[in-house]
Order: structure tokens, then C-alpha cells, then sequence
């Protein structure tokens, strides 16, 4: 069974049957077998479907079959054209057993398909029913400085991005996020990926002007480590999940991972801390910690749930946010 989502082009029909000759992107799929059991190359082979193969019936096209890489030969591999450009697709990976076309050796049940934007040539190393979740990013720019919903707009930028990476805000339209129609000033934007973790940032783009110029900080990322379906809800220009810290009043954090404590120990001549925050994986402060006395604090963590956490610590200078994990 399977669901369109994604309406194809007339561009990549042609682009498929290999009718239209034009600037390319040359894209390699790469899908891992080497966890499946009782996988047999005698009598299955591997097939793609999607939206730029006008989802052929796997089987169909003998153009659309993968074949075992020369290094690995668990590993299938195919290889299209794409034009250049911002070009969004979705697909899936199929068994076609004993050369009888059908849509029921898909990688997993159900009409959920991986999406790619892709804006370069890349190599795409998938694993055999590694399903993406759907992740569901919402950012409020209520607060942010200069903002203007006129002329500006939202864009997300990282390894979220799951074939180019970072690519520069404004560059790829399908990282552009969209005004929430439930909430004033909150930009939504669902995206697939797969479980692990990602590093990101919001960005503002001005007058439809590709930069790096109008992030949310000058430094430092977002994190995100995804096990699930889920929505992550942050602040513009709030530090929840900031990795890289620059130089900051932060000494050590331990024990890491914790159980029931954890002691941040700050430099001795640092006195000017106002505010220590925890914050949880999706940016909700879960505890806050005001006033200090001594270059060693301690925070209760028993009444945490397992997971990735995150210190925030103000002072005169900004804010510096380390990691730690409560097992």
C-alpha cells in the first residue's frame, strides 16, 4: 500500500524516463542488508520506489533494481539524476521476491515513506527498516529582537538536513518554517529523520536573502537526540540545548551520567552567577536554581526522568550550557 504525499513534477517525470537533459545532481542510494535475517540474494532482489519514479510497482522497472556494491555485497546500490536545485522526494526500499512485482516486501508497513531534500550531490547510506519519526519543531519568535513577520522568515538549518547538512539558511525552501495557525508568532516545521541525534539552529532570512548572518546566536548549536515521534518546543535565542559553549564560568559537571545529584563546579573568582537552569531534551526548564555562595552547586536530580538534560548558567557574560545525562 502506499499514500502520495508529495505531488512529482513534470520536470522529474522526465527527469526519470530519461527524456530531460539539464544540469544534474547526481544522487547514490545505499541501503545496508546486513541485519537482515534470512536475507537471500538467490531469490530476492532490491527495488526502489518513490515519488520521482512515479512509484512504479516494485518489480516493474528493471531500471529502478539495485544491485550489491563491489565492497560489501549485504550493501545494494542505485544511482539518479536530479536537477540542481532544492529537489524534495520521498521513497522506499522494496524485496521483490522470485521476480513477481508487488508492494508487499516494503521495509516496514503502513504509507510512511523517507523524505530527502536534497540541494547538492550526495551519497545517501541507508539501513534496511531504519523508519524516520516525525518530528515536530515549533520556535517562538514572540520575543526576538528585530524580528519582523513582514519581510522576515523562519528557516532551520543543521543535520537535520539528513542528505547535505548545513546548508545555508534561505538556500533550501523545505527548511523554510511556517507561521502555526493555532499560535500567534510560533513557526512550525515537521520533518522525518531518523533516530540518533542531530545538531540545529533557527535563523531569520531577510528580504529572501540566503545568509548565516541572522542566526540566533553567534556560536554554538542546538541539540537533539531522537528516539521517538515528538515535537520540541523552543524560544528563539534561548539557550536551552546549546552545545560548543565558548569560554565560560563552567569548571567541571559530575558525576556524569548522574543518578541522583550532580555538582557543577565553577571557577573560585566567578561570583557574578545570577541563574542556573536545567533544561529537558525538548527546552522546557525543569528546574531553576537562583542565588550562590559557593564556586560548587548541587542539584537534586533523583526526580528527574531518565535522559539528556541540559545546564544553562547565566552570568555577566552571557550564558554557558554543557550536557549531562540522568540514568
Amino acid at each position: 500500500m502506499r499514500k502520495f504525499t508529495l505531488r512529482i513534477s513534470t520536470l522529474l517525470m522526465f527527469l526519470a524516463m530519461g527524456t530531460f537533459v539539464m544540469a544534474q545532481y547526481p544522487v547514490t542510494f545505499n541501503v545496508d542488508l546486513n541485519e537482515v535475517e534470512g536475507f537471500n540474494a538467490d531469490t530476492t532482489e532490491i527495488f526502489m520506489a518513490g515519488d520521482f519514479l512515479g512509484w512504479a510497482t516494485p518489480g516493474s522497472n528493471p531500471d529502478y533494481m539495485m544491485a550489491p556494491t563491489i565492497e560489501d555485497p549485504l550493501v545494494y546500490t542505485l544511482k539518479f539524476d536530479f536537477p540542481e536545485g532544492d529537489t524534495v522526494f520521498q521513497y522506499k526500499y522494496f524485496f521483490v521476491y522470485n521476480g513477481i512485482e508487488s508492494w508487499n516486501g516494503g521495509e516496514w508497513e503502513g504509507t510512511d515513506n523517507r523524505i530527502i531534500a536534497v540541494t547538492d550531490t550526495v551519497t545517501l547510506n541507508d539501513i534496511w527498516a531504519d523508519r524516520p519519526a516525525v518530528v515536530t519543531f515549533n520556535v517562538d519568535m514572540t520575543d526576538a529582537a528585530d524580528f519582523n513577520p513582514e519581510t522576515d522568515e523562519v528557516y532551520m538549518a543543521g543535520t537535520i538536513n539528513l542528505a547535505n547538512g548545513w546548508v545555508m539558511p534561505g538556500e533550501a525552501p523545505f527548511y523554510k518554517m511556517e507561521l502555526s495557525a493555532e499560535k500567534e508568532m510560533i513557526y512550525t516545521k515537521a520533518l522525518s529523520l531518523y533516530l540518533g541525534d542531530y545538531a540545529y539552529k533557527y535563523f531569520r532570512v531577510i528580504d529572501g536573502e540566503p545568509s548565516w548572518d541572522h542566526g540566533e546566536w553567534a556560536k554554538a548549536d542546538r541539540l537533539l537526540t531522537v528516539d521517538t515521534t515528538m515535537t520540541v518546543n523552543n524560544i528563539w535565542g534561548d539557550p536551552s540545548a546549546i552545545n560548543n559553549p565558548t569560554e565560560g564560568p563552567i569548571v567541571s559537571i559530575s558525576p556524569n551520567p548522574c543518578q541522583s545529584f550532580i555538582n557543577i563546579t565553577f571557577f573560585e573568582n566567578m561570583n557574578d552567577i545570577t541563574k542556573v537552569e536545567v533544561y529537558n531534551i525538548v527546552g522546557a526548564v525543569v528546574k531553576t536554581i537562583d542565588g550562590f555562595s559557593n564556586h560548587v552547586v548541587t542539584i537534586n536530580t533523583a526526580d528527574l526522568t531518565n535522559g539528556v538534560y541540559f545546564v544553562a548558567v547565566h552570568n555577566a557574560s552571557g550564558v554557558q550550557t554543557t550536557k549531562f545525562i540522568k540514568n
